[in-house]
């Protein structure tokens, strides 16, 4: 599979780094730029020409996906709906639960 990079895209180095998102580069061939490294690509991922190197891009990179468990606990429940209502409305990954402290 050949590796064709995107404006925007992250992606995973051979020495394990991970790119910010690629802009665009003014010159020549390497047409991409990473600005965590400061470097520039091919739009196959290659950083030199013919050789492999350290820095040649090899995969998109794909975070994993966090889960986060949020327990809210107030003394009056309806504060507790309140918060857990504005989670929601961000539209976060949160499992929320709503707890009545004692």
């Amino acid at each position: 599979m050949t590796l064709k990079l995107k404006i925007g895209k992250r992606y995973e180095r051979r020495d394990g780094g991970v790119t910010d998102p690629l802009i665009e580069n003014d010159s020549g061939h390497f047409i991409f730029r990473d600005t965590n490294f400061n470097l520039t690509y091919k739009s196959n991922g290659q950083y030199n020409y013919g050789t492999a190197s350290p820095a040649d891009l090899i995969s998109e990179y794909k975070p994993a996906k966090t889960e986060w468990r949020v327990v809210i606990k107030c003394k009056k429940r309806s504060d507790a709906r309140i918060i857990a209502a504005y989670l929601r409305s961000k539209n976060t990954n949160y499992k929320i639960t709503v707890e009545k402290s004692s």
